[in-house]
């Protein structure tokens, strides 16, 4: 996994082992919006 983000830092959003979504560090959503992705999943 961490050649997956190459941004350090930078964060995943894993679901049932499938990637979401990746973002670097000064793009991460807000905890709801990440709730939202999962939800619409």
């Amino acid at each position: 996994l961490k050649i997956v983000v190459r941004a350090n830092p930078g964060l995943v959003l894993i679901q049932d082992g499938v990637v979401i979504e990746k973002w670097a560090g000064r793009d991460v959503p807000s905890p709801d919006d990440m709730l939202e992705l999962l939800g619409s999943r």
